[in-house]
């Protein structure tokens, strides 16, 4: 069984993994690895300071300038996003199989000019 101190090292060791893993732009262990390291933290219940540390301030008042944590927050966006699209990529390619139509073709909303109820271009 993992003491605290242990687990604190463990989820610093997860957190320095994820930056090598979106710095070598792979966006899947890097999304697990956070996910990982986000539930442990829940689940164990770990201090606010630590959580803080791993994941950065939280700003309830919405002011703005607050502190990124060993997870970056723009890191994890981007690793958000980039899973979203290859979520997507594997969703249209499946569609336009499923169609017979070109790859290519099906717009959805991972195309930032695509406008998910007229299911076209915004304009």
């Amino acid at each position: 069984m993992l003491t605290e101190r242990d687990l604190e090292n463990k989820l610093r060791d997860y957190a320095a993994r994820f930056s090598q893993h979106v710095r070598k732009r792979e966006w899947g262990e890097a999304h697990n690895l956070y996910n990982m390291a986000l539930d442990t933290a829940v689940i164990a219940e770990m201090s606010e300071d630590f959580q803080a540390e791993l994941f950065g301030e939280y700003d309830s008042e919405g002011t703005g300038d607050v502190a990124d944590g060993l997870f970056s927050r723009e890191d994890v966006h981007r690793v958000n996003r980039e899973c979203c699209i290859i979520r997507n990529m594997a969703y249209e390619d499946k569609e336009c199989r499923r169609l017979g139509i070109p790859l290519g073709t099906f717009r959805n909303y991972s195309d930032e000019d695509y406008c998910a109820r007229c299911r076209k271009r915004k304009g």
